[in-house]
């Protein structure tokens, strides 16, 4: 299903935007196995890791980097995260 969603105006109104995302698929509360990246921009993951902790439990993955390549259409400050809600991956350590 398709929805239109508006743009985020400021680097931060997009990590907010991260973890609305987040919510729509996952209730606040649920345990989730979490991993972000960046492509040179070590700030962003700090901040969105503090947007996001409060929300959930989270089992932390090591960061990971997104080469130059992943970040030639959104620039350096590239961010992201990966996750998944740990019920749906009980056999992983």
């Amino acid at each position: 299903v398709y929805e239109q969603r508006g743009m985020a105006r400021t680097f931060k109104g997009a990590l907010e935007g991260l973890t609305k995302e987040m919510l729509r698929r996952h209730p606040a509360g649920t345990a989730l196995r979490v991993q972000l990246g960046h492509a040179a921009n070590p700030d962003a993951v700090e901040q969105l890791r503090a947007l996001i902790e409060p929300l959930y439990e989270c089992t932390w993955l090591p960061g990971c980097p997104m080469t130059p390549m992943m970040g030639a259409h959104t620039g350096p400050t590239m961010v992201g995260v990966a996750y998944a809600a740990l019920a749906d991956l009980p056999e992983m350590p």
